[in-house]
């Protein structure tokens, strides 16, 4: 599936293209907490539950852009764990960061189109 594909399915299953607001439809989790400078945001999964951390030491624009970073994340590699494969292994997460950022400007895109 392309990533514009993805995310057309998403706002069309949600019924909107804010990431906040398809977040409560998805029942995913989302906490603002400090993160430190280097950490933007993440996404886990806890038992059956989806939580997106984002750092709210940033500006709003920024916490938006994240949380849609975060969403890719969730439409695209869902059962993938970043962490553990950058902190346990040496296969590279590249790729899925380059598709997540897509996967981000293509849903920003879609939000300013429709304000």
């Amino acid at each position: 599936m392309s990533i514009a594909n993805a995310v057309r399915k998403l706002i069309e299953k949600t019924g909107t293209c804010d990431p906040f607001r398809i977040c409560k439809e998805l029942d995913i989790i989302v906490v603002k907490q400090s993160l430190g400078s280097e950490t933007r945001g993440l996404i886990r999964k806890y038992k059956r539950s989806y939580i997106i951390c984002i750092n709210s030491d940033m500006d709003e624009f920024h916490q938006l852009r994240t949380c849609c970073h975060e969403l890719g994340h969730y439409a695209l590699h869902k059962n993938i764990n970043t962490l553990f494969l950058r902190t346990c292994t040496y296969l590279k997460i590249d790729k899925h960061e380059m598709e997540a950022e897509a996967f981000a400007d293509t849903m920003m895109n879609e939000l300013f189109k429709n304000l």
